[in-house]
């Protein structure tokens, strides 16, 4: 596992989830020792067999205090849905959110 230490953290899930198994995960995740030095969250978009909606998905993340103050993006392109991106692990990313739009940029890999 790498450090998350300054990270940006990307996830996915596949159809086997559905949105009280990715809220475990996520917990778990977010419990690793170096998980509270993240930079930021992206989540990829869900298929539709998960039953994830945007209000499940905003409870989910409102109920992590480790996220408080962490830009999150949600529903992009990467992992079991298409169209699709990969992003490399230890890649260097950065994450940017205003009001009226949001991006995701791999800057090196």
């Amino acid at each position: 596992m790498p450090s998350l230490d300054g990270a940006i953290v990307i996830v996915e899930d596949d159809v086997e989830s559905h949105p009280a198994t990715f809220a475990r995960d996520l917990t778990s995740l977010l419990q690793l020792p170096d998980a509270s030095a993240i930079q930021g969250l992206a989540i990829g978009r869900f298929q539709k067999q998960s039953h994830m909606t945007r209000s499940l998905l905003e409870q989910i993340i409102d109920t992590q205090p480790s996220l408080a103050g962490i830009p999150v993006l949600a529903n992009i392109d990467i992992g079991h849905t298409y169209p699709l991106a990969t992003f490399p692990i230890g890649g260097e990313a950065q994450l940017a959110i205003a009001a009226d739009k949001a991006s995701l940029t791999l800057r090196h890999h």
